[in-house]
């Protein structure tokens, strides 16, 4: 088994503690001593320095920043009022802008610098607020004398203008138009002696004064067509108007002078002519070439005035008659007196009117009477608007009375319909020449032989074309339109003949009657585009395919 050792109070010996020598000197500078601490001193006071520095600049930030942020509000403070002044206290209110400017200023001033802490800064802002005030007071000075000089000035002619005024509403009374003359001077000469003016420059006003007066006294009694006494009134006091405003009035009194007497010329002539040709030849003898051609003009607007009278009237008359058919189905009702001022036509299409009123049914459409009226609205207005669309009452359905009372409607108040009758137009050029290529008088004579064909291709044109905008949604175009008439106008084959075949265009085939179409009277159009369906189906292009397709389309299946 181990031992562990054991100490004996025997095996501690005593030693005898070593000496150590030391030789070192220490200085007063290694404790802190002498000139090391000097050098410390001088650090310590160095830094002090420097913090102290550094405290004054950032003051000094401090304070330029709190001189930069207030002097900003006191310079829009400054314009706020200066455009305020400007705004509010224009005209003779400017009298009282100084006083304003110098309360708000200080409210204002004061209660912006109470805000400042820095005792620097607060200085230098009272400094700017003083100069500030001062640039504000010199602003609005100028501003209040210009104001009032403005004022002043406008005021004094404006009270001319109304003396003026006053002599140019009261140029009947003589008292009155001279007291306004005199009046005016006195405003002139004391306005003259205020301002420092020359006599020259006064004399000027004073005639300028005296001369505008005179003009616009001609002017009302040209205006209330008093010509004569325009003239009249010129002659007396044409030394008394001068420069422009003399060549005004004589232009007035010339332009005056000629219309009242074409008036008067005209009105004599047409009381004694027996019709207007008589009255045109009576003004063709006057010798004035411009009274001659005024009076002739007018001539002519007094019958064109006349004759719109009786138009309306008598378009009232056949208004009042269809009224009382539609509410009675009758022509019983309509006044006698209503009744012996139509004429024997006019008294047959009211009865068939009526008739058909009775049997709840509508007119049927005189379809050579409606192109006429359609023809004639597209292109003679004037003729047009003369129509009394009445008279066509009892030969129109519904819907195309009512389609040309509106386009005269229209027409009379010079607002036509110009987008619907220039498509017709367009359709018209169209259908027109297509007729004349096939044989046709476009716009034959009415009971002529074509008058009744013509007629039926146009309503049947018409049909196809609502029937497709109708089935499309969509305006027919120009090659729509083509195609329709093109389709209409092919020859058919009714009775092949053994020299000879009985045809007729596809427009004039009773319903039900059919026929066959030779290769070459198919249209371009139309065979093209058969052509085009039959390769999309990759089936033979051949002369009977076209003819098989071509007659289906005709013949609506």
């Amino acid at each position: 088994m181990p031992q562990v050792p054991r100490y004996e109070p025997n095996q501690i010996k005593e030693q005898i503690t070593p000496r150590v020598q030391s030789n070192i000197n220490v200085s007063r500078e290694a404790l802190g001593g002498g000139q090391s601490s000097a050098e410390v001193f001088k650090a310590a006071s160095g830094l002090a320095e420097q913090a102290y520095k550094y405290e004054i600049a950032a003051r000094e930030r401090v304070s330029d920043a709190e001189t930069f942020e207030y002097d900003g509000q006191l310079s829009i403070f400054q314009n706020n009022l200066q455009n305020q002044i400007k705004t509010n206290y224009q005209g003779k209110k400017a009298v009282d802008a100084g006083k304003f400017a110098t309360e708000e200023w200080q409210k204002g001033s004061a209660k912006i610098l109470e805000q400042v802490k820095d005792p620097v800064a607060k200085a230098k802002l009272t400094a700017s607020a003083s100069k500030r005030y001062s640039e504000l007071f010199n602003s609005v000075g100028d501003f209040s004398t210009q104001q009032l000089l403005a004022h002043e000035e406008s005021t004094y002619k404006s009270y001319v203008q109304n003396m003026r005024d006053d002599g140019v509403s009261n140029y009947a009374d003589p008292e009155k138009l001279n007291g306004s003359l005199a009046r005016q001077q006195a405003a002139i000469a004391a306005w003259a002696e205020h301002k420092g003016l020359s006599n020259e420059e006064m004399r000027a006003q004073l005639t300028e004064a005296e001369s505008k007066t005179h003009l616009g006294v001609i002017t009302r009694m040209v205006n209330e067509d008093k010509d004569m006494g325009a003239k009249q009134y010129l002659d007396k006091i044409k030394d008394k108007i001068a420069g422009p405003d003399k060549d005004a009035a004589m232009k007035l009194v010339e332009t005056a002078t000629l219309r009242g007497e074409s008036q008067r010329k005209a009105g004599e002539i047409v009381g004694k002519a027996t019709d207007m040709a008589d009255a045109v030849e009576r003004a063709r003898q006057i010798q004035d070439p411009e009274l001659q051609d005024e009076t002739l003009t007018r001539v002519k607007k007094i019958y064109e005035d006349r004759k719109a009278a009786e138009r309306n009237s008598v378009e009232d008359l056949h208004r009042r008659a269809a009224d009382v058919i539609d509410r009675t189905g009758s022509i019983d009702s309509i006044p006698k007196e209503d009744w012996v001022r139509f004429s024997q036509s006019e008294r047959a299409g009211l009865k068939s009117y009526a008739e058909n009123r009775s049997k709840g049914t509508q007119p049927e459409t005189s379809w050579p009477d409606y192109y006429e009226l359609k023809t004639m609205a597209a292109g003679d207005k004037s003729k047009f608007n003369n129509v009394n669309l009445m008279t066509y009452r009892g030969k129109m359905a519904d819907a195309e009375f009512k389609e040309l009372v509106g386009l005269q409607t229209g027409s009379r108040g010079g607002k036509p319909d110009e987008k619907l009758l220039d498509g017709y137009r367009t359709d018209s050029m169209i259908v027109n020449d297509s007729l004349k290529a096939a044989g046709y008088e476009p716009n034959p004579k009415k009971g002529s032989r074509d008058a009744e064909s013509v007629a039926k291709f146009r309503a049947t044109v018409d049909m196809q074309m609502r029937q497709m905008q109708e089935r499309t949604g969509k305006k027919a175009s120009n090659e729509d339109v083509q195609r329709i008439v093109d389709n209409l106008l092919v020859e058919v084959v009714t009775k092949p003949g053994m020299i000879f075949d009985t045809k007729k265009r596809a427009f004039e085939l009773d319903p039900g009657e059919g026929g066959a179409v030779k290769i070459d009277d198919v249209p371009k159009i139309e065979r093209r585009m058969i052509e085009d369906a039959l390769r999309r189906r990759n089936k033979p292009i051949t002369e009977s395919a076209i003819l098989e397709l071509y007659t289906r389309k005709l013949q609506g299946s």
